[in-house]
């Protein structure tokens, strides 16, 4: 990979990165677990990193890997420090729940 298709790759996965957090909020339920949370976030930075690097043409090597690396990274930079502030993601989570009640869990108690 030329130095240029990889500063062509980063920079498109620091794109999708930063507004991967909306899609993660559309997706997650407000009364879900952390755990949960986590799990669709992950997977979604992983689609996100690998439909990148494709799309980028730079679906060779250790591509994907950096896609991903940098989508998770940048998603997780960009919801701390603009869409958690601005509530924004918050809203959009909320707005998008399907069921409103929490969902009881059982801690051997």
């Amino acid at each position: 990979m030329t130095l240029t298709k990889l500063v062509d790759l980063v920079a498109a996965s620091g794109i999708v990165g930063t507004l991967l957090p909306i899609v993660i909020a559309l997706v997650n339920q407000e009364h879900w677990p952390p755990r949960a949370k986590g799990a669709v976030t992950a997977t979604l930075a992983v689609i996100a990193g690998l439909i990148t690097a494709w799309g980028a043409g730079s679906f060779d090597g250790a591509s994907p890997v950096v896609s991903v690396v940098v989508v998770l990274l940048t998603a997780s930079g960009a919801f701390q420090s603009f869409w958690k502030p601005t509530r924004f993601a918050d809203l959009v989570e909320v707005s998008t729940t399907f069921a409103r009640t929490k969902v009881p869990t059982n801690h051997g108690h």
